[in-house]
């Protein structure tokens, strides 16, 4: 990864891309000013070398804060695409937790390569359809150097797409550093894991603890807007965001937590202790602060307990805003086959087998509706937010789901492929044989699908979470809507 030059202007961006490459080859914190100011020129390489002379540039956080300061166009004066881009720069927590996530996750999982021609890293580009827009609040009282490295306040101005999407995913992000920091014993001025939530504004409500291992599997985070900015369809600003991690690598929750993602794939989360406790927070937050006030956001297994949950508030009339990171599709991944004429073929026949069993187990009797037709008309209404990479084998088939539906539709076999998207061929084998039908837990009749149109070089990448909080990941949204 490379470092680009920069010659002035707001250096927002290009301090994100030095964060990335501090992050990707461990830099040294000693090494963390000398290697960026190599890429210094023009006025910004003048003002560094003043500041150098006059020995006031000590360590990174302070070259970060100086150049800010020196350098940020103040918010009153940018245009209003330029505010639709602001992303947490306390780098130096941030930047040290990543480092001790990717070391760990290294160090504990093979990586699964991905089949396919990548030899370049992501190379992303703006996004122009975007998810919440906040502006950073400057104290203009104060022109210290401590003050200009404090985290900025956020105030919700109108509904930006990119942006709700990177702060559910440092919010996802901070609920895995919590559980490190609790596993590591960091608190106080150790721990990491608040970076992730102070700067857009959020506090740490509930904390929320599997029975079974005593790890911290999802957190409640609260607003410190304004209650008047809280539910406002104008600011769509949540009062409280419940996120939820994936899976763990350490010892002290890979065996729980690989349980549980077992669970997922026998459509049984709903029975485990670890779902009941998030379904009876989500169900209290949503009693205190109404469903408009309330968001959840999970990556990978912590997207499969907030996609369920977000099903089962559905069923009963709350519509949750659902941001989901990398959801588990339990299928066989069609979408991995590069032939597009085998895959469609496959898809194809998959759809007319699903809808033959239907008809031939009699699971629509006297043409009564089923329980599981009934709740899946129900979803229809809910749009979550599905975040996929077409490289990650885990989440990749939705990609394939929601586009056979709508060929199905073009070529008139949408009555078809109805009767097949309501069910897994699982489900329908089990029925088959006299079992009761368990409804799919990946199934869905309408989403946002935001698909990552990056090059990721390993699976690692692909699956991982740092994609999506990236402010210049290239995405790629379609809504889909069941009808």
């Amino acid at each position: 990864m490379k470092i680009s030059k920069f010659k002035g202007g707001d250096p927002l961006w290009w301090l994100f891309e030095v964060y990335n490459f501090f992050a990707l080859e461990n830099t040294p914190p000693h090494h963390m000013v000398s290697i960026p100011s190599y890429f210094l020129e023009g006025e910004v390489l003048e003002w560094f070398q003043v500041l150098e002379a006059s020995r006031l540039c000590i360590d990174w956080v302070e070259f970060v804060c100086s150049l800010q300061d020196c350098f940020q166009k103040p918010i009153h004066d940018a245009p209003m695409e330029a505010t639709t881009q602001e992303f947490p720069l306390d780098l130096t927590k941030i930047q040290e937790s990543m480092e001790i996530l990717e070391v760990e996750e290294e160090s504990n999982i093979q990586e699964a390569e991905v089949t396919s021609n990548i030899d370049e890293p992501i190379k992303a580009q703006e996004v122009e359809e975007n998810p919440f827009q906040m502006l950073s609040v400057k104290d203009e009282q104060s022109n210290t150097r401590s003050n200009a490295c404090q985290v900025g306040h956020f105030q919700p101005l109108r509904n930006n797409k990119d942006h709700r999407r990177s702060i559910a995913a440092s919010l996802v992000q901070g609920v895995y550093i919590l559980e490190l920091d609790r596993q590591q014993n960091r608190q106080g001025p150790q721990a990491l894991a608040p970076a992730w939530w102070d700067f857009f504004n959020f506090q740490l409500n509930h904390v929320l603890v599997d029975k079974v291992d005593n790890s911290i599997f999802g957190t409640i985070f609260e607003s410190q807007f304004p209650a008047s900015n809280c539910g406002n369809s104008e600011t769509n600003t949540p009062k409280y965001v419940i996120a939820f991690r994936g899976t763990l690598t350490e010892p002290d929750t890979l065996l729980r937590d690989l349980k549980l993602d077992l669970g997922c794939i026998r459509n049984k989360l709903q029975l485990d202790t670890r779902f009941e406790i998030a379904m009876k927070f989500v169900k209290e937050m949503v009693d205190i602060a109404g469903a408009t006030n309330v968001w959840l956001a999970g990556h990978s297994l912590g997207s499969a307990i907030a996609l369920l949950a977000g099903k089962n508030m559905t069923k009963v009339g709350y519509n949750l805003e659902t941001y989901l990171f990398n959801p588990p599709f339990f299928s066989i991944p069609i979408e991995g086959v590069k032939n597009q004429k085998v895959k469609d073929s496959i898809r194809f026949a998959n759809s007319v087998v699903k809808a033959g069993l239907v008809v031939a187990t009699k699971a629509c009797k006297y043409n009564k509706p089923r329980e599981d037709d009934e709740s899946f008309d129900v979803l229809s209404d809910w749009f979550p937010y599905l975040f996929v990479n077409p490289n990650d084998p885990i989440c990749s088939e939705y990609i394939g789901y929601f586009e056979h539906r709508k060929k199905m539709e073009e070529i008139g076999a949408g009555k078809v492929e109805r009767l097949a998207t309501k069910n897994s061929m699982r489900n329908l084998f089990l029925n088959a044989l006299g079992r009761d039908l368990e409804e799919a837990l990946h199934l869905l009749p309408s989403a946002y699908l935001i698909t990552n149109l990056g090059q990721s070089p390993n699976f690692r990448r692909a699956h991982g979470l740092e994609q999506w909080w990236s402010p210049d990941t290239q995405c790629q949204l379609i809504l889909y809507q069941f009808q």
